[in-house]
């Protein structure tokens, strides 16, 4: 009985480290009191790790539509286009609106293909 004892120790101080043995051997006094702080890190790691992950994908899907209207943040004098910020006064691809084009020989002068 006492090599028993004593083959329960050893394994209890090899395969948990000791931490939470009861004397003279026997399982652990404290299992699952670590869990909670073993999920916290866990979470934390994986949410750091899927936000990186998931940042990289936004993006490349955002770029494209991001890419053509830049949300109204044009000069003064320019509007927002598809194609980037226009003067709608003057500009042969957009006179007078965003991809109205002028058809050469025609020039956009005041908003008006003429």
């Amino acid at each position: 009985m006492r090599s028993a004892a004593v083959a329960a120790a050893v394994a209890c101080s090899l395969v948990l480290a000791g931490a939470g043995c009861k004397k003279g051997g026997g399982a652990p006094t404290d299992p699952g009191m670590d869990a909670s702080t073993d999920a916290e890190v866990d979470a934390s790691t994986d949410a750091a790790v899927d936000a990186e992950v998931d940042a990289a994908v936004d993006a490349s899907a955002d770029a494209a539509t991001d890419a053509g209207d830049d949300g109204g943040m044009c000069a003064d004098g320019l509007e927002p286009c598809p194609t980037g910020c226009a003067n709608l006064d003057t500009d042969d691809a957009n006179c007078g609106a965003c991809g109205l084009a002028c058809t050469p020989p025609a020039a956009c002068a005041g908003g008006l293909c003429l």
